[in-house]
């Protein structure tokens, strides 16, 4: 992405250029028919793949009744196993991920115990000492009265 001081610099360029030939491309008819034609076949195919998916999530019954249709007996049951194949494995990576979650979690459990638990031992410490040296600032107050 450009700054803008980067293109107003470019506009003011642009302005006062003086433009060359060798610069300049102009399209013949032809080139111009073909580069309207890719286009127009892009827009097509995206917008095919567009109803394609519409169809697909709004009529999944009649889609699959379609298919069955053009494929045969042996094409459907090699496809009905490639389904669940890939089902089975999906649910698998499914498993995996949540063990690797629940172990990820587990460690993190008790990474923040032992941090608490020092942090604790810690407190307890400093709070001892504070309390021994109370008790003896204390002990030489009533000593030196």
């Amino acid at each position: 992405m450009r700054d803008l001081i980067a293109e107003r610099d470019k506009k003011l360029n642009m302005e006062n250029a003086i433009v060359k030939w060798w610069n300049v491309h102009y399209m013949t008819p032809q080139e111009l028919a073909q580069m309207q034609e890719k286009s127009a076949t892009m827009a097509a195919v995206q917008s095919s793949d567009y109803q394609m998916g519409n169809e697909m999530s709004a009529s999944p019954a009649q889609e699959t009744s379609e298919l069955k249709n053009q494929m045969s007996d042996e094409q459907i049951r090699a496809a009905q196993e490639i389904i669940d194949r890939l089902n089975r494995e999906a649910k698998e990576d499914e498993l995996k991920k949540r063990q690797e979650i629940a172990i990820a979690r587990e460690a993190a459990e008790k990474k923040f115990e032992e941090e608490q638990r020092i942090t604790k031992g810690t407190i307890d410490h400093i709070l001892a000492e504070k309390d021994e040296a109370l008790r003896d600032m204390i002990e030489h107050a009533g000593t030196n009265l």
